[in-house]
């Protein structure tokens, strides 16, 4: 549900700010990314309106220049925001510009937030905990605060506000669990969920190979694009029963 409400609000939200938060939590969910992943990341060369393709800049395991791939949809269908994000980024030389937030009744820096009000349960919106918004400082590149701030936002965008993000530890690295899980309730074969999380496990993590270069090579990119549309495939068709 959260996923799904990301996509919406990334096109619908009147805020740019939110907008972005959004995208950026979409794209972490669909690549299955941690928000780390997107500092210093770029647009890459193999990027198209229908093809999400990033160079994220490095990894935990020291590797460098790392391609990132999906198609350009979701559980909603395409991302309409994409190819203008796409062509943007592309001209600043860096994918997310910062993003600082700002206090309303109360600071969400420190969690400190009331209990939001009731969501539309005729409609099954989300209730919106109203404490967290944010100005884009557009021209300057996002910083480590700045993936803080998308993340909090994000999450408060979908009902869960700052004091409940500390205490169930929802944070910039919670959507990069999304597909792997999912694909455990499917019951498919932990390889291919390993894949899906681009994770080194079993005997690769016991010798310590590094993942990161394991997704240089064309083959392991057209196994990273199969795998996530079947699992977007089976998330589409049981959308309508959620």
């Amino acid at each position: 549900f959260m996923v799904d409400e990301w996509e919406r609000l990334a096109v619908d939200s009147e805020s740019e700010a939110d907008r972005l938060a959004c995208m950026c939590a979409t794209l972490a969910t669909w690549r299955t990314l941690r928000a780390s992943h997107l500092w210093d990341s770029s647009v890459h060369a193999d990027a198209t309106p229908s093809l999400v393709a990033l160079n994220l800049d490095h990894d935990k395991d020291g590797s460098r220049n790392i391609w990132a791939g999906c198609d350009a949809e979701g559980q909603r269908g395409p991302f309409l925001w994409w190819p203008l994000f796409m062509s943007e980024a592309r001209e600043r030389g860096y994918l997310l510009p910062e993003v600082e937030l700002t206090s309303s009744s109360a600071d969400p820096l420190k969690g400190d937030a009331a209990k939001p009000p009731e969501g539309d349960a005729e409609s099954g919106c989300p209730p919106n905990s109203g404490r967290a918004t944010a100005t884009v400082r557009w021209g300057t590149k996002v910083s480590s605060a700045g993936l803080r701030a998308y993340s909090l936002l994000a999450f408060c965008l979908v009902g869960v506000p700052p004091a409940r993000q500390k205490e169930e530890h929802f944070t910039g690295h919670s959507p990069r669990h999304f597909l792997p899980c999912f694909a455990e309730m499917l019951l498919w074969l932990q390889k291919f969920v390993d894949e899906v999380g681009r994770w080194a496990t079993g005997a690769a993590n016991v010798k310590r190979v590094k993942c990161g270069p394991r997704y240089t090579v064309e083959a392991n990119r057209v196994m990273q694009l199969h795998l996530r549309r079947r699992l977007r495939a089976v998330l589409v068709a049981l959308r309508p029963d959620m």
